[in-house]
Formats: C-alpha cells, sequence, structure tokens
C-alpha cells in the first residue's frame, strides 16, 4: 500500500506519491490514499501523477494520465550535484510538462 496526496488545480486532480504506481493501479482505488479512508470523500482519477523516488527524471503518458517524476534537485541519479525540476503547465485542462536542469 502506498500513500499520496491528491489536489485539484484549474479542472486538473494531481495525485502526489513517493513511488510511482503500477499502471493498473492509477485509478482511485482507496488503498492509494488512505488518509481518505476516515472522510468517506471520493478520490477522483487523475490527470496527472507526480512521483519521485528513483531520482531519475521521466515524462510519460499512460492512457489519459501523465505522469510526472521531476528527478532531484540535490541529488539526481542519487550524485550530490545540482539537478532537475518539472514545470507543468495547465491550459484549458490539459498539461503539459518539461523537466528543466538547474544551474
Amino acid at each position: 500500500m502506498m500513500a499520496g496526496h491528491s489536489l485539484a488545480v484549474d479542472g486538473v486532480t494531481f495525485w502526489l506519491t513517493h513511488v510511482k504506481p503500477r499502471y493498473g493501479l492509477i485509478n482511485p482505488r482507496e488503498e492509494l490514499f488512505p488518509s481518505r479512508l476516515n472522510r468517506q470523500e471520493p478520490v477522483d482519477p487523475p490527470g496527472v501523477v507526480v512521483f519521485g523516488h528513483t531520482h531519475f527524471t521521466a515524462i510519460e503518458h499512460y492512457e489519459d494520465v501523465l505522469l510526472v517524476n521531476p528527478g532531484s534537485v540535490t541529488f539526481p541519479k542519487y550524485v550530490f550535484k545540482l539537478g532537475t525540476v518539472a514545470l507543468l503547465t495547465i491550459d484549458s485542462g490539459k498539461v503539459e510538462a518539461r523537466i528543466v536542469q538547474l544551474e
């Protein structure tokens, strides 16, 4: 079971989690967000899943979901150096992501 958070920005639901969910688990199943169990609120399916864990950047699509790993700001690929961030742009409910190398 992995924990995460969800939030909505400009009509897009974001899931924030440490580990990338397996593709079959990208749906509003309660076990992904156990903190929601006590609130009895439904968890909306995501438009975007932001995850980390590996410290390796990634931008992928699975069905209608954008998956983004921004890498690491200070420990990319497990090396102490300046790393990366992800910038997300929302326009009319569509999200674009890009990875930016910090200098």
